[in-house]
């Protein structure tokens, strides 16, 4: 994984933490504090959108998720670069991954069901309060600030 993009991720993660703690709506109570629950589709979109203005291009997904191969799946989305899986919110199902969990997009604990043009349209329809699009003036401002705060400096 491009460690640019791990970097990106990061700060998105950061962010999201902070519009959690603003709005408290689309998670579930205090456990989404701790794991970002509830917030998968609007991490995903809002890494998408700053990876895009820093020149990455990210695949926005919306798919199932498997908590262990004999559990039943939950709605999830993530992003995809090139052949791995982003998830700023695995945490949410898994404990002991990273902040920001990459793996192949082979792994079978994930399984799409749209991509890009169709995800947007799934979570437009379908994803009520936990929908980017609920929010999109305060994330489209939220991707700006920080793509400009990631932005590295030119020097003179």
């Amino acid at each position: 994984m491009d460690p640019r993009i791990v970097q990106i991720a990061e700060a998105v993660r950061d962010e999201v933490h902070e519009f959690e703690q603003e709005e408290q709506r689309p998670g579930y109570g205090s456990f989404a504090h701790e794991n970002l629950a509830g917030y998968c589709a609007i991490a995903s979109y809002l890494l998408v959108s700053v990876a895009d203005k820093l020149g990455y291009n990210l695949d926005l997904v919306v798919g199932r998720t498997k908590m262990n191969l004999k559990s039943t799946s939950s709605n999830h989305a993530w992003t995809e670069h090139e052949d791995e899986i982003v998830d700023l919110t695995a945490t949410q199902f898994w404990t002991s991954v990273k902040r920001v969990h990459v793996t192949k997009c082979s792994n079978r604990y994930y399984r799409i069901i749209a991509k890009n043009e169709s995800a947007h349209d799934e979570l437009k329809n379908r994803w009520s309060t936990q929908s980017p699009y609920t929010y999109m003036t305060d994330l489209d401002d939220r991707a700006h600030k920080l793509a400009q705060q990631l932005t590295p400096v030119q020097a003179a």
